[in-house]
């Protein structure tokens, strides 16, 4: 799959010193809200997280470790919907083996897994926009948006040579496109279908998950944040942990279904909320040879911590937590707990590190 979170870290690092003012916005702008006291956590939709995904997701672009980044079947139920309200292959469709050959021949286009997350603050028209200017010079790009400004800065530090750019301006304007002829309206459809499915995981999350994993949160300085749901994505999510001295600007992005277990998109994102307790431990942990290697080991990492964390702090949590990261097995507890550690495989020392971390937070 990708270096995945290590990969949102580095990037961090890329542009440290540059302005943060669209991630550092999150908690005062457009996604303020009354909070209740036990969470500062919002789920939302965007509509540049859906886009950007639906795009890679129709390419069904994949990453480098062994979990689907994007939903299986997603391409076919998205030509399916178009072909219901009449709308042809698009620019997005008919370019799409010239842009996953583009993909599979240049690593550096595993930072597209992220991209949306740098543009959290803004919507698509001003994503869109940041993007075209980041694609049409060499230099930093003069983006007017503050809101854009963060994003355009962290692509224009990855994306830098001609031919990527080039890449970059054909996507762009292929996701323009798509925006206008067929995804604004399906989006805005999709939102009003899953508005009940938003209210009832904010519900969850305030009256099950929060309260409980406060102090996790906190120790982690991840108090405040936003928690995308994305239908496209699939079983792996993303994070992104922002500026470090900001407790606000934190970004989770995980699938849903409507018709699934409430509780699943919150399993999923204590998934990703783990992946700062999996870099701590992974740094006493010697490299593996090759990336794929190192991908698969935090992944199954994470999902691992994701027990743990449950065990500790929600125990009744847990073996629901379980049984839905392995889709399609039953059977008691144990079993299940015996299932998860065969197919999310660490070392005893990895295990152990994630444990000790986890140990050293009070439980209330």
């Amino acid at each position: 799959h990708r270096p995945h979170h290590a990969a949102t870290r580095r990037t961090v690092v890329l542009i440290a010193g540059m302005t943060l003012v669209g991630l550092s916005m999150l908690a005062t702008t457009a996604f303020a809200q009354s909070t209740p006291p036990t969470t500062n956590w919002r789920t939302i939709l965007l509509p540049q997280v859906d886009l950007w995904y639906h795009g890679l997701a129709t390419m069904e672009f994949r990453g480098l470790g062994p979990y689907e980044m994007y939903e299986a079947g997603y391409s076919s139920r998205l030509r399916d919907a178009k072909t219901r309200v009449g709308v042809p292959p698009t620019e997005l469709d008919n370019g799409a083996p010239r842009f996953m050959t583009a993909f599979d021949r240049d690593s550096t286009f595993e930072v597209f897994h992220f991209v949306p997350l740098y543009f959290a603050s803004a919507t698509v028209e001003p994503m869109l926009g940041a993007l075209e200017e980041v694609a049409g010079d060499e230099r930093l790009p003069a983006v007017n948006d503050r809101l854009a400004l963060f994003g355009a800065n962290a692509v224009a530090a990855t994306i830098t040579r001609p031919d990527q750019r080039s890449i970059l301006a054909d996507w762009t304007q292929a996701l323009r496109t798509e925006w206008d002829d067929f995804f604004a309206a399906y989006w805005r459809e999709r939102a009003v279908q899953a508005a009940p499915t938003l209210r009832s995981v904010q519900a969850e999350w305030d009256a099950h998950f929060a309260p409980r994993l406060a102090r996790y949160l906190q120790a982690y300085a991840l108090d405040n944040g936003i928690l995308v749901l994305s239908d496209p994505v699939g079983p792996e999510g993303r994070i992104f942990e922002g500026r470090p001295t900001d407790r606000s600007d934190n970004i989770v992005v995980v699938g849903f279904d409507e018709d699934g277990p409430t509780r699943a998109p919150l399993y999923a994102a204590v998934r990703e909320m783990c992946f700062p307790v999996v870099r701590e431990a992974l740094s006493a942990q010697p490299e593996m040879p090759d990336r794929v290697s190192n991908a698969s080991r935090s992944s199954n990492a994470a999902a691992r911590c994701g027990a743990h964390l449950l065990d500790r702090f929600a125990p009744d949590l847990a073996p629901e937590y379980r049984s839905t990261l392995l889709p399609g097995i039953s059977g008691s507890p144990a079993d299940v707990r015996s299932a998860f550690e065969r197919k999310y495989v660490t070392s005893a020392e990895l295990d152990a590190a994630l444990q000790d971390r986890l140990g050293a937070i009070p439980v209330p």
